[in-house]
């Protein structure tokens, strides 16, 4: 009788830990911002072959961008006005271009070739889902 308690239990958890997960999982990956940083980082050093120092200084971009992009959107969620979402993603467009021009400071040229590409596709897979334009 104790082991299929314990099933039940162990099942139920697993169920919930599923079900607290999914709101990230659904919005495309990670919303803690350290998670977020290092998920950004890893993908640039794997895409770009960042060297270990190239990666501490992209860390460093992107940690004050996830940052900034935080304070943005506490700021449009605490606002009553109504355009303050439109505000909000131009912002982040600004800061996102702000982080990729200090990103490209680091980078060799043929890295800065790739690094285009890939905003070029992520901001395709946006467009194509309805997401906000020209991050």
């Amino acid at each position: 009788m104790r082991i299929a308690y314990s099933g039940r239990v162990l099942s139920l958890m697993a169920a919930a830990a599923l079900l607290a997960a999914a709101p990230a999982v659904a919005q495309g990956g990670p919303r803690d911002p350290q998670q977020m940083r290092e998920m950004m980082v890893s993908r640039l050093k794997d895409s770009l072959a960042l060297t270990p120092e190239q990666v501490q200084q992209v860390d460093k971009i992107v940690e004050k961008e996830v940052a900034t992009m935080g304070k943005i959107r506490d700021e449009a969620r605490a606002s009553q006005d109504p355009d303050a979402r439109q505000a909000a993603f131009a912002k982040m467009r600004d800061a996102r271009e702000s982080a990729d021009k200090e990103i490209e400071k680091v980078l060799t040229p043929e890295q800065v070739t790739k690094f285009h590409a890939m905003r070029a596709a992520e901001q395709e897979r946006r467009s194509q889902r309805g997401g906000p334009p020209g991050r």
